[in-house]
């Protein structure tokens, strides 16, 4: 590996993702609010998922930030690639794009539709060239390798049912532990 050495600090990229897009959201539920289609009966299916969307993001950043701790991985210069890692490679992004995009749905403005789909797009192309480079630089093969197996924001279905069957297998071994002694 190179003398390496990330030039945006402990917090990567993450302001020039999050600040663009919560002044865009915010700027957007300002400028349009809420529709009529949130009125109508379109509010019994944009306020659940508004909600959904907004407590899976949440979530998964207190999973990855708090619980995980992974700005203390990041300190101490390790590849992250369990926890939430194993589902998609940038789960702080990914939360704030699930927080914003549950803030757009609750608005239930049609004209509000193409932010989130900008944001990942912005996410994408941003992380690509910026963190991913210096992360492939840093870790090569294991980072490649990592990137292959992992999408950038939102897991595939085999990974999160994979996940699934690993805990699975994880409490398995607890339980035969506990019954051998």
């Amino acid at each position: 590996m190179k003398n390496w050495r990330n030039p945006l600090g402990l917090l990567g990229v993450g302001p020039f993702y999050v600040i663009p897009c919560l002044l865009a959201t915010l700027l957007g539920l300002r400028r349009y609010g809420r529709s009529p289609l949130g009125r109508r009966g379109g509010a019994l299916v944009l306020i659940p998922l508004g909600l959904v969307a907004i407590l899976a993001g949440l979530a998964l950043w207190v999973k990855t930030v708090i619980f995980q701790r992974v700005m203390a991985d990041i300190k101490a210069d390790r590849l992250v690639t369990e926890g939430t890692y194993a589902y998609c490679r940038h789960p702080i992004y990914a939360a704030f794009l699930f927080l914003l995009t549950g803030l757009l749905v609750l608005a239930g403005n049609p004209i509000l539709a193409p932010l989130p789909v900008l944001f990942w797009l912005y996410g994408t192309l941003l992380l690509k060239y910026t963190e991913e480079r210096w992360l492939a630089d840093r870790y090569g093969p294991a980072y490649t390798g990592y990137c292959r197996a992992v999408n950038r924001f939102i897991p595939r279905p085999r990974q999160l049912s994979r996940g699934m069957k690993n805990k699975l297998k994880k409490s398995d071994k607890k339980v035969k532990l506990a019954i051998d002694n």
